[in-house]
């Protein structure tokens, strides 16, 4: 098989007008529903618990915007079933309603705490791709997992998330990583990173290279462990698979109390030619797509 070669773009990740008006699922990786805390007409700061779950593997959804909830309905997700919605009308403007950011070195925390904090800042324990959800081991009474591996890098030729978001900030997704490598107790921590940022990441790296498929998680665990397992439901129990954006939101989550409330990603334009954007999580893909300047029929 011919694998695909391709080049990375470099360039700055752009922050997009925020939208007057966003729709939230109340849906998670793992298919995990969770229960609006918030009911229609009530205002809400940026930052402020909107949904939340008793599941240990679920985490917390809060409000990108400061405004008022216009709206409590449901939806069709991608994968065809029914999941609820919270819509809230507003702002970016005002401060970010915060956890209290917690200090401790990461040898001194307990890996309940570091859980917790994640999940209570709407990081999911399960990773940070709902794919690659199949890859965590977090279920109860199960040993911890060999390896965490930190994807620096993207699965998908062309798009460029993984890489922007390391570039950017280099040492919060060390510092991630380190901690979810705490909460999860595996004994290795490795990034999967492109041959040329492995001058931004310290410890253990896997090279991914810039050609198709190379950056699959199975042959990136199959080349850190020497074995390779392909098996119904979830086909590996050694290795925990999270990227470099999770590993960056957790440091945020711990070190100063930050929630969740953006997402970035890569959006394709003409003649083969990418961008990298950040956007307050529900956000219309419509709204993005115009404001890069891709019209929408």
């Amino acid at each position: 098989m011919k694998r695909l070669t391709y080049k990375t773009l470099v360039s700055e990740i752009q922050e997009l007008p925020v939208a007057g008006r966003l729709v939230l699922p109340l849906l998670q990786i793992g298919s995990v529903p969770l229960e609006a805390c918030v009911g229609v007409g009530d205002e809400v700061q940026r930052g402020q618990c909107i949904g939340r779950a008793d599941a240990p593997e679920s985490a917390f959804l809060h409000s990108p915007l400061a405004g008022k909830v216009s709206a409590l309905s449901r939806t069709v997700t991608h994968e065809g079933t029914s999941a609820g919605t919270v819509e809230i009308e507003g702002d970016a403007a005002g401060a970010v309603e915060t956890l209290q950011p917690i200090q401790q070195d990461a040898a001194e925390l307990s890996a309940e705490t570091v859980l917790a904090r994640l999940r209570e800042a709407g990081v999911s324990p399960l990773g940070g791709n709902g794919k690659n959800a199949e890859y965590a081991s977090l279920q109860p009474d199960e040993e911890p997992p060999e390896i965490l591996m930190v994807l620096c890098a993207d699965e998908e030729p062309l798009l460029q998330t993984q890489r922007h978001v390391l570039r950017e900030a280099p040492e919060k997704v060390i510092e991630g990583a380190t901690l979810f490598q705490r909460a999860v107790g595996a004994k290795r921590l490795v990034f999967a990173v492109s041959g040329d940022q492995t001058n931004l990441v310290s410890g253990e790296t896997v090279a991914v290279e810039k050609r198709y498929p190379s950056g699959h998680p199975e042959i990136l665990m199959a080349r850190m462990t020497g074995r390779y397992r392909l098996t119904e439901g979830r086909p590996r129990k050694d290795v925990h698979v999270i990227n470099a954006e999770t590993a960056m939101a957790a440091c945020l989550a711990v070190r100063e109390g930050r929630p969740v409330l953006e997402k970035t990603v890569t959006v394709g334009q003409e003649a083969g030619m990418s961008v990298v954007v950040r956007v307050p999580l529900g956000t219309p893909f419509s709204q993005v797509l115009e404001n890069v300047g891709l019209k929408v029929e």
